[in-house]
């Protein structure tokens, strides 16, 4: 879609191109009448202008300069538009349409392809082409995940509709001022400089391209903005100022930046970047050689998750164009990378070994003229910078802290006599002030006979390499991710330190996340049992050494517990889960004592908005699901001494004490539900006593509520990931079996006589969304058990008789859609076991017949006492089952179900996405929907379905006591809609406010006769219900609505008229950005 025209300007061209069409015509006419007719001529209608001005001369004379210096003027602005403006523009939108990386000051080396970010950029598009109630948008991404790679697609797409993108590097604000608009001026009238003919132009070409609305400024780096001004705690206020400033001029304004307190306050639009998906992944890998290894490829992106970000996806493709992504052979191991046995990290740190092999012996920019000397030397000298950056948490290191002039020498760069130059060390006139790393580095280029540098020469040739950009007294390295692996480079030397852990773990902004990689990446270096790979990684690029010394890694992961059990900030997250992570690989680990220490802190943990601490907290469970497998794996080879039990207890409890992030507790379900025999061992106990009603904690009944939920989530996830084969034996396999069993025979009516209670509607929902969870995963799925499918497609299809809630049957539907996919070329999916009470079935290949006959199946052995008290009618299904279930057979015809299907209506309705493009070929990944994907995938139909579920869960689930919540689920159990979602929806009010206690109560904003009694929708800012829809959702629910009042695009369970919807919708949308 075009860049939307305003009437204004629309009225300038109109009026510019009449106005010189009437001036060239008239004096073409009077040419005319002059050097050729000689006589007066009539114009139209008998109009003559020379006879009628003969007689009143002075006045025709007025009218007529009167109207021609308009006319003239209309012309010189026809001419500035049409030959001026466009020879100016257009050679400026033809560079930020086919080389928009050339624009961006920050872009680097980031190639000009880039995959993955068209729906979160198309999003942005259409808010700020609104002009009407513009505000800046605000793309916050962590360390690496290609925020940069999203302003240079953006200035592509916006050039591509017609706007005039302007990236601008924040580094380069003033002293005490952050103006965005002064600061795109200049970055523009530096690009156009070429094209103008006088300052004059370009001054007039911005005004007009700004007046116009035609001006879009990308600005990068806000945490790098006014980081030398010395403002202290100013830079919060002129940062706000800033913005505040963008959004009065309307300005359309895009800022991308690392989290930070700040920009989560401001009043700005907030768009969290999300990770890229392996499809996406993988079409990038691809795109050049589609007839490579592409189940090799697959396993690379699935096991060092590369989609997180973009220089590993870079880094991938230049090995797999030059055939270094090859396999071992013989035992021999080549110029390649290792991919046997390793983990995330270890299996990183061989992707960026390899390639920075590749690059010293000029695989890689063989165009450079450096030899591979000259190569190493640099990669030495860019690696001690690293350091320096990654103790001071900056990308950003001066000469000056990284090397000094040797005593005597006033220049450094004077020339030396030869005599000198044999009796010194180096003779570059310099020495690193670091001691321990200019003994290290020296020791290494004697070894290797390598004559030093100055240190300015060598950064000049890094920036060749492409390893970082030089610029005056400092170098700024341009990927965080390729700073923390240079670092970790020489890292064992200087990590040791006690002066060093001091400066670089100085609270409260440090230590850096480059930090904690670079010490990750460092602990992967060491030799492994594996008897085909000899070792886990290459011999360190620099120094040659095999491995870090144990006791080095043993005092890196006490110093960061210690340190991280000393502050309760989302740091000492991101610390405790570095410690886990480096301390799974060495050889006595602290595991249990780490996990007991988090485990004890979890409920302190704070940060200054919730966003921050869910991100920190969802970060360390992944680390510690890691760890624990990690640590599972190396018990089972014998590789450490003594017995060390894995924490599974102790993340289990972490999601039972976590209270206000429902997205915390659903990691650590995934994260437990792929760890098979170890997990369940463990947390067997746990089970069983969630099904016991008497075990419930009087003291914290919340906490026991939801020990009861991660119990039902992970009773299908953990079966279906132990088999017969792993520790336990078949007896594991069948206590898994024998624990799904139970609860599902909790769930629906309670048989004469059994004093067990039916679990309560919302742990009835948790085990179905566990069943779902568990048929996501294909049979490829590194944690999958094959044989266990049958048994839990026969549960399922078991606990959609039993439940009579929508929202259980809902997943039901997805999970045994999932199951009903072909996969792994087999062309069938597998049918369902005859029940052993209903006698055999003939089960249908045709999707319509298999869906119709779950949907009739569900509910059909559930508490028909419940549906009598109710007053429904039992066979009646409920408006989105129904709708489901026509979802459901789409996904089946089209063998795409991340169109029509979600895992979790929570995650999806929380991330924009991506949408698949890259569906051609067999591909080995592990899910069917991975979590990347967002509300974008979805089509129309099931954008409106998951919009109105959502909606009213958040109104039945909500409230911060469960018995309250039961009691709201129970009235939400019936098979039809509320009044409020069937006719009208301004009894929701979504806008209202949290002061008045009494307004807020469920039900207190009815209709009268309402049986749910849910109304109002829970107000904004108290966090007792499950999630938040972002603005960029709900403006997505007003655009399927159509803007055409002629054509009626509501969902067909939505009785509301269409213009009452999205009115409904614009609330919800401004609700968003209270």
């Amino acid at each position: 879609m075009k860049w939307r025209s305003g009437k204004r300007e629309m009225m300038t061209w109109v009026l510019s191109i009449t106005a010189a069409t009437l001036l060239v015509s008239w004096i073409l006419r009077a040419a005319y009448v002059v050097l050729w007719r000689r006589r007066p001529l009539d114009l139209p209608l008998g109009f003559n202008p020379d006879e009628a001005c003969r007689r009143v001369g002075t006045s025709c004379g007025t009218l007529t300069g009167f109207v021609v210096s308009w006319l003239s003027i209309g012309a010189a602005m026809a001419i500035f538009l049409l030959l001026r403006l466009w020879a100016v523009i257009r050679p400026y939108r033809s560079r930020a349409v086919k080389t928009p990386s050339e624009l961006v000051p920050t872009a680097g080396t980031i190639p000009g392809d880039i995959v993955g970010r068209d729906e979160i950029c198309e999003v942005m598009i259409d808010d700020l082409r609104n002009s009407a109630d513009r505000r800046p948008h605000i793309l916050l991404g962590g360390v690496g995940t290609g925020k940069t790679a999203v302003m240079v697609q953006l200035t592509h797409l916006l050039a591509m509709r017609g706007a005039v993108p302007v990236p601008i590097r924040l580094r380069d604000a003033e002293k005490g001022v952050l103006d965005f608009q002064g600061l795109a001026w200049k970055q523009f009238r530096a690009e156009i400089e070429p094209s103008i003919l006088s300052q004059g132009e370009g001054e007039r070409a911005w005004r007009y391209l700004r007046k116009h609305d035609r001006i879009v400024v990308l600005a990068d780096g806000m945490e790098e903005a006014l980081s030398d001004d010395g403002s202290g705690d100013d830079r919060e206020a002129m940062v706000r100022v800033g913005i505040r400033r963008a959004r009065r001029d309307r300005l359309p304004l895009v800022i991308a930046s690392r989290p930070h307190d700040t920009l989560r306050g401001a009043d700005a639009a907030i768009f969290e970047l999300e990770p890229l998906s392996k499809s996406d992944s993988l079409g990038y890998l691809e795109r050049r050689d589609a007839a490579g290894d592409r189940q090799r490829l697959d396993w690379i992106v699935e096991t060092a998750d590369i989609a997180e970000s973009p220089i590993y996806l870079r880094i991938t493709r230049e090995l797999h164009d030059r055939g270094l992504l090859q396999h071992l052979t013989d035992g021999v191991r080549a110029h390649g990378v290792n991919t046997r046995d390793l983990d995330r990290s270890a299996l990183r740190l061989n992707l960026l070994d390899t390639w920075l092999w590749a690059l010293v012996h000029g695989r890689l920019q063989p165009g450079v003229p450096l030899n591979q000397d000259e190569r190493l030397l640099t990669v030495t000298f860019a690696s001690v910078m690293a350091i320096e950056g990654l103790k001071r948490d900056s990308l950003e290191v001066r000469y000056s802290d990284v090397v000094r002039v040797k005593p005597g020498r006033e220049d450094g760069e004077r020339e030396i006599s030869a005599e000198d130059r044999q009796n010194e060390d180096d003779d570059a006139g310099e020495h690193l002030v670091d001691e321990a790393l200019r003994a290290r580095v020296t020791a290494v280029l004697k070894a290797r006979r390598i004559r030093p540098v100055q240190i300015r020469l060598a950064a000049t040739w890094a920036s060749r390499l492409g390893l970082l950009e030089a610029r005056g007294e400092e170098v700024r390295f341009d990927h965080s991710i390729l700073q923390a692996y240079l670092g970790s480079l020489l890292l064992d030397e200087v990590i040791g330190n006690d002066a060093f852990r001091t400066e670089a773990f100085q609270a409260p902004r440090r230590p850096g996340r480059e930090l904690l990689i670079a010490a990750v990446l460092m602990s992967r270096r060491r030799v492994g049992s594996d008897l085909a790979a000899r070792r886990f990684s290459a011999d360190n690029p620099i120094t040659g050494a095999t491995a870090v010394a144990p006791d080095r890694l043993h005092a890196v992961v006490t110093a960061l517990t210690k340190r991280a059990s000393s502050r309760k900030d989302n740091k000492s997250l991101d610390m405790f889960a570095a410690a886990l992570e480096i301390d799974s690989v060495v050889d006595l680990p602290q595991h249990p004592q780490i996990a007991a220490r988090v485990r004890g802190a979890w409920d302190a943990f704070t940060a200054s908005d919730q966003r921050t601490l869910e991100e920190a907290k969802i970060g360390l469970v992944r680390r510690f699901g890691d760890a624990a497998r990690q640590i599972d794996r190396r018990a089972a080879r014998r590789e450490q001494p003594g017995t060390v039990a894995p924490g599974y207890h102790d993340l289990f409890r972490i999601g039972c004490l976590e209270s206000a992030s429902y997205a915390v507790r659903h990691a650590v379900a995934q994260e437990l539900g792929v760890s098979g025999h170890g997990a369940f061992d463990q947390l067997k106990e746990d089970f069983a006593a969630a099904l016991d009603d008497d075990c419930g904690d009087v003291n914290d009944p919340e906490e026991w509520w939801r020990t009861r939920i991660m119990s039902a989530w992970l009773a299908p996830l953990l079966f279906g990931s132990v088999g017969p084969s792993g520790p336990g034996g078949p007896s594991a396999q069948d206590d898994a079996e024998r624990n799904l069993r139970e609860w599902v025979r909790r769930v629906g009516a309670t048989p004469v006589g059994d004093r067990e209670p039916r679990l309560p509607i919302s742990v009835e929902v948790a085990l179905a969304q566990g069943f779902t969870y568990s048929a996501n995963r294909r049979r490829r799925h590194p944690y999958s058990e094959t044989g266990a499918r049958s048994f839990l497609v026969e549960q399922a299809a078991d606990l959609l008789k039993r439940t009579g809630f929508w929202a259980g049957q809902l997943p039901l539907l997805h999970a045994l859609t999932l199951w009903s996919l072909p996969d792994d070329g087999v062309d069938g999916a597998d049918p369902p076991p005859p029940s052993r009470r209903d006698g055999p079935r003939t089960w249908s290949t045709d999707p319509s017949t298999r869906v119709q006959h779950w949907l009739q199946s569900a509910g059909t052995k559930r508490d028909r006492t419940a549906d009598a008290d109710r007053g429904s009618t039992v066979d009646r299904k409920h408006p989105f089952v129904r709708e489901a279930a026509e979802l459901a057979v789409l996904a089946l015809d089209s063998r795409e179900p991340e169109r029509f299907i979600w895992i979790d209506v929570f995650g999806v309705t929380s991330k924009i996405g991506s949408r698949n493009k890259h569906l051609a070929g067999p591909r080995k990944h592990n899910l069917w929907i991975p979590p990347s994907t967002g509300w974008s995938s979805l089509a129309p139909r099931a954008q409106q379905l998951v919009a109105d579920v959502l909606l009213l869960i958040n109104l039945a689930d909500r409230g911060p006591r469960s018995v309250e919540r039961e009691t709201r689920l129970e009235r939400a159990n019936r098979p039809d809609l509320p009044p409020c979602f069937a006719r009208e929806r301004e009894p929701l009010d979504p806008n209202r406010a949290a002061g008045d206690a009494s307004t807020m109560q469920p039900g207190s904003n009815c209709a009268g006769g309402c049986p749910f009694e849910l109304c109002p929708y829970p107000p904004k800012g108290i966090q007792s219900y499950r999630a938040e829809m972002s603005e960029a959702f709900c403006r997505r629910q007003q655009t399927l609505l159509g803007r055409s009042r002629l054509r009626r695009r509501a969902a067909p369970w939505q009785g509301t008229l269409p213009e009452d919807l999205g009115r409904f919708w614009a609330e919800m949308a401004h609700r968003a950005r209270r």
